[in-house]
């Protein structure tokens, strides 16, 4: 009986879904001016169930994110057949990916075919942004070819300032006269590479294009020919300059085509460009120098030491007419001084930098010029991501490598073999039961804590919470925006030592990405005390298992919480299965991240949760050192058992009682003075098994393991 009911109102809902009428997407996309002028972008038909009709301008099988994604989905774009304007470019999302006959996505989403399609209008958004990316996510309702088009499918040409422009060196998103191109196949002429930079763990390239007038933009890798190996640039693990596309600073391209699609970054609207083949990349107009494996030796000078600046400097149409390296000391200083580089063998180009006082930052930059006058900055003409230290007592904290004035908040030795003489203590581990990333922190206080690699030279995957180790060398590498060492050399020292205190920092500044208050913590464990679940799912229609927490009750912002740790996967999505909207949580840890544009903590298991709880083993040195468990006796108990423990100071005492599935069986709160207590506990009412008794303050926990046997 229930199947046949479902069958009918699934039955309903798709004869429902089929009945729409056909909507144009100039309706759906189309907004008003006085919207637009308050940046605005967030379709009026948001959350309607729509049919629509238009010509495939992009083949789904070269979606990147389908083959890419934890959970595959897969994307095309359409244009409006209806409209000779704009406002005409819709995205089409299907989720999850399954070509099947309901849905005949790639069936019928060939690029040329009229199809019309049904689904429900969404926008790709961050935390109650006011603007987004207007997309259809399709419903199971067979799409239907319904014609062909009957000329090529042809970019709009427009100029790079309709969709960002720039104002004092930052580029500010045009809503007003941009959003009219979203979803469109359009054509920007005569641009400059003016940024280009890899992600070290995937290898993936980030650009941007500019135009005479300095106004630039991000180019996307929405389709699978903008990633390796169709797409290859000097900075690749393995740069391959006969690629299809071969992206190099400052080479000027003809045009640069795509669709118009737009993100947030940083809490930041703005529009980019995604081009959908290797063919929508023009003719290269001009092509500099390659600079590439740029070098200083030493690493980390010392006062008497002066810096050799090494690079490989190349001209792939021409001869390198000459180079220079650009010097400057003291952040933010822009008055360089150039130094002339000498020619080597297989093209190595070298000059030294004179020795500097203790402590100084050193910016430097690489210029090369060909024999056309075309000229390459390496990293950029006013050094603002190339620099390094000197220090007379070597890297000897976290701090040093952490702390930055780079705007991108990379570490100063990104890239580099660093030898270092760094101790801490291992704050989560690798351990199942753990957070799965090895964090290391070396103190309270602001730049203290970073994520290690376990890896053959260490023993990194044995270690645990609360053991001290010192690590010799690294190499420190950005990993998706996290600060990270790898290759690391790395020595055990002890165990059982107290983990660092949680910082207490102000949610709302993480929430809304402030550089003060987030790269100082990254992999830093965080506290905040009484917040509320206001969000279950932010990343909705998707799932990736986070939820938004904040002070206040149905606050519009929040500070995302992911449940990363394989602990808290089980159940998969903690998010939806344990925590309920609303929900008042007294308190909540967790190691501060970056990923996907937003800063989140991540718990390093259930128990950094007030009310749940994972058992942890005796491998797991848990937090922290002012409280400490002394014992817990009869233990078999029958009726009631005794709890001794210390305080070393005064302190409210929250004690839980768990159950052998993670189950609170009883929780209450003492204020007690510092010195050895004892609680007694009645466990007349508790059945036979294993329990686990977890005792937090403000400042500590401890958990002990109780038996009942009756």
């Amino acid at each position: 009986m229930t199947k046949r009911i479902f069958t009918i109102v699934a039955f309903l809902w798709a004869a429902t879904a089929w009945s729409q009428n056909l909507v144009t997407i100039q309706s759906i996309q189309q907004l008003p001016m006085d919207s637009l002028l308050k940046n605005r972008t967030l379709s009026m038909k948001e959350g309607d169930t729509v049919r629509v009709r238009g010509v495939v301008t992009f083949d789904p099988r070269l979606s990147a994110l389908g083959a890419t994604s934890a959970i595959p989905w897969y994307q095309t774009f359409i244009e409006d057949t209806a409209s000779v304007g704009n406002w005409k470019g819709l995205n089409v999302r299907m989720f999850p990916a399954a070509d099947t006959n309901n849905v005949l996505f790639f069936d019928n989403f060939v690029k040329g075919n009229i199809i019309e399609c049904t689904g429900v209008i969404g926008e790709f958004k961050g935390t109650n942004p006011i603007s987004g990316e207007t997309q259809i996510n399709l419903l199971p309702v067979a799409s239907q070819v319904v014609g062909f088009s009957t000329k090529p499918i042809t970019a709009k040409v427009i100029q790079l300032s309709d969709l960002m422009r720039n104002n004092s060196g930052t580029n500010v998103f045009q809503p007003t006269t941009g959003e009219q191109y979203e979803g469109m196949y359009v054509e920007i002429k005569n641009v400059l590479v003016a940024s280009l930079s890899v992600s070290t763990s995937t290898q993936r390239i980030a650009w941007r294009i500019q135009d005479l007038a300095g106004n630039a933009m991000q180019v996307r890798d929405n389709s699978k020919e903008m990633r390796p190996p169709f797409i290859s640039s000097p900075q690749s693990a393995v740069p391959n300059p006969t690629a299809p596309v071969f992206i190099q600073l400052n080479k000027v391209y003809s045009y640069v085509r795509g669709v118009i699609v737009e993100l947030i970054t940083n809490g930041v609207s703005e529009y980019a460009i995604a081009p959908l083949t290797t063919t929508d990349i023009g003719a290269v107009l001009a092509s500099p120098p390659l600079v590439d494996s740029v070098t200083t030796n030493p690493v980390v000078p010392t006062s008497s030491q002066a810096v050799t600046i090494t690079a490989d400097i190349t001209d792939l149409d021409g001869s390198v007419q000459n180079a220079f390296v650009g010097y400057s000391v003291g952040v933010g200083n822009t008055n360089f001084t150039m130094l002339p580089m000498t020619a080597g063998l297989n093209n190595k180009y070298t000059a030294i930098i004179p020795a500097q006082a203790n402590g100084s930052y050193v910016n430097f930059y690489v210029k090369g010029t060909d024999n056309q006058g075309n000229t390459t900055f390496f990293p950029d003409s006013l050094a603002s991501r190339s620099a390094y230290r000197v220090l007379d007592q070597g890297v000897n904290s976290i701090k040093l490598i952490q702390e930055t004035y780079f705007a991108n908040g990379n570490s100063i030795y990104t890239g580099k073999v660093v030898p270092m003489n760094v101790r801490g203590i291992i704050m989560a581990s690798v351990d199942t039961k753990d957070l799965g990333r090895v964090i290391l922190q070396d103190g309270n206080g602001p730049w203290s804590g970073i994520m290690v690699s376990p890896g053959i030279n260490n023993d990194l995957s044995n270690r645990y919470r609360g053991d001290s180790i010192r690590i010799t060398q690294a190499k420190v590498v950005e990993t998706n925006g996290v600060t990270t060492l790898e290759d690391v050399f790395a020595t055990y020292i002890s165990s059982g030592n107290p983990l660092k205190t949680a910082a207490k920092i102000n949610l709302d500044s993480i929430a809304a990405r402030s550089f003060t208050y987030c790269e100082p913590y990254e992999s830093m464990l965080l506290k905040f005390d009484t917040v509320y679940v206001v969000n279950q799912n932010p990343d909705a229609p998707s799932n990736f298992g986070e939820f938004g927490v904040h002070y206040t009750l149905g606050s519009p912002t929040s500070l995302r919480v992911d449940d990363f740790a394989t602990s808290m996967n089980t159940p998969p999505n903690f998010n939806l299965d344990s925590v309920k909207l609303n929900q008042k949580i007294n308190f909540i840890y967790g190691i501060l991240t970056y990923s996907f544009g937003n800063w989140k903590i991540l718990p390093r298991n259930k128990s950094d949760i007030a009310g749940y709880y994972t058992p942890l083993g005796v491998k797991v040195h848990e937090i922290e050192n002012p409280l400490t468990a002394l014992g817990v006796y009869p233990n078999p108990a029958k009726d009631e058992t005794n709890i001794r423990f210390n305080l070393s100071k005064s302190q409210n005492l929250n004690v839980e009682i768990y159950d052998i599935n993670g189950r609170l069986m009883n929780r209450f709160v003492k204020s007690l003075n510092d010195g050895v207590h004892q609680l007694t506990l009645n466990t007349s009412n508790y059945a036979n098994g294993l329990y686990f008794v977890k005792m937090t303050s403000e400042v500590g926990m401890s958990t002990t393991k109780l038996v009942v046997s009756k």
